[in-house]
């Protein structure tokens, strides 16, 4: 038969149709046989036919089988991946394995590198049989970021007013960390804050646009105690036991609050001596500022540790100065006051008092009442109310200070307002 060429189907058992040899012979053949196998492997294989006449005479030719592997494996490639990015350019992806069929061994190689970058990267797939025949097959590997950034903002602040609505603050900054890349880090935050609460909304955004967000917040608070501003000391002369003064008036402001409340402890009248007056501002958020104004009332100028004290009492009184400086002061009683040798300081009360200056340079200080006053040998001052005075002066050069002049009967006392 002719020669026959024959695409394999396995690596050695192909059956093979050879065909049937022709022989003739002028006696006549007996026989035509060959030495072909069932099956047949992979390559070139001879066939001897050997042809046999009835003299014994024989006949050789050679058929030729020749089986030949031009198909390609068949070759199936893992399947297409889509990886989370865990870098911008290194990315370690286990990519399956690849299968191949063939009926001869087959050799399964790729292109893939060790790593991947972010994007998608086509991996050929190439499966070659043992005749050289190859197949291609692709597997795409999608390397995705969709994973947001990391993001701490600042610590959330809290900072004392310097002014109602332009405070300047330094914030601070974020971090920010993204696996692939962080490409912008921003705030809306205002260039100056107000009192209150503001809210800083940081937003962070990666190479691949994943964005995300948190919270600082910017507390700005009055704990600045408001700037009060006391009247000044006072200094004044006694003109009782208890005397009225005007203290004045204090003022406030705060850094927020413009009208702090002002108070003070005062009481509507003051003893002789040193009396400390706290005036206090306080603020609608709680802050506190604390003055203190002196009122020092002084018994003729003095002070009381100058005098010995003579105090009477709310009934009738005969109150007597003794030989030192005195300070005698009468109470709500009509009483009778005698005025020492040493130069008395003498503040009757609001009753109809009769009182006698003595040797000394002394001072008396008449209530509202109806006084009947005779100045002593000293130089006096005498100050009266409103009362209808009786005033007689003493030998020496004395002062009267009227309260109302119409009402008072004056002999030998050089008089003036009070």
């Amino acid at each position: 038969p002719k020669d026959i060429t024959i695409e394999a189907t396995s690596a050695k058992d192909n059956v093979v149709d050879i065909g049937k040899a022709n022989a003739t012979d002028t006696v006549g053949v007996v026989s035509i046989t060959n030495n072909a196998t069932t099956t047949f492997p992979i390559g070139k294989t001879v066939i001897t036919w050997t042809a046999k006449d009835t003299s014994g005479n024989t006949a050789n030719t050679t058929q030729i089988v020749d089986v030949v592997d031009t198909t390609p494996p068949k070759l199936t490639p893992p399947k297409d991946i889509k990886a989370e990015a865990t870098s911008l350019t290194d990315n370690a992806i286990d990519l399956g394995n690849a299968t191949a069929t063939d009926i001869e061994p087959v050799t399964i190689t790729s292109n893939a590198t060790k790593t991947f970058p972010l994007g998608k990267n086509l991996v050929l797939w190439t499966a070659t049989d043992g005749a050289g025949n190859k197949a291609n097959a692709t597997q795409i590997v999608d390397v995705v970021d969709t994973t947001p950034p990391k993001l701490t903002p600042p610590n959330n602040i809290v900072v004392n007013a310097t002014s109602a609505t332009s405070n300047h603050i330094d914030i601070g900054n974020a971090t920010a960390w993204d696996a692939v890349k962080v490409a912008s880090v921003s705030n809306n935050a205002p260039s100056v804050f107000p009192f209150g609460n503001t809210t800083v909304m940081w937003t962070v955004k990666d190479e691949t646009g994943n964005t995300a967000s948190a919270i600082q917040l910017i507390q700005v608070v009055d704990r600045t105690p408001p700037n009060l501003m006391i009247p000044t000391d006072i200094v004044i002369n006694a003109t009782a036991f208890e005397t009225p003064v005007t203290l004045g008036q204090a003022t406030a402001t705060g850094i927020i609050d413009p009208l702090p409340k002002i108070t003070n402890n005062a009481t509507s009248q003051f003893h002789i001596g040193k009396t400390m007056v706290e005036w206090t501002a306080l603020d609608k958020f709680g802050n506190t500022k604390t003055l203190t104004q002196t009122i020092n009332v002084l018994a003729c100028g003095k002070s009381l540790s100058d005098f010995n004290l003579v105090m009477g009492t709310s009934g009738n009184d005969i109150l007597t100065g003794s030989t030192v400086p005195n300070l005698i002061i009468g109470l709500g009683g009509n009483d009778i006051i005698h005025a020492g040798p040493a130069g008395d300081c003498i503040i009757s009360g609001d009753g109809d008092n009769i009182i006698f200056g003595g040797t000394g340079n002394d001072i008396i200080v008449a209530g509202n009442g109806n006084n009947i006053i005779k100045g002593g040998s000293g130089n006096a001052k005498i100050y009266v109310g409103g009362g209808s005075n009786i005033i007689e002066g003493g030998s020496g050069h004395d002062l009267c200070y009227l309260g109302d002049p119409s009402k008072d009967t004056i002999v030998n006392c050089q008089s003036a307002l009070r």
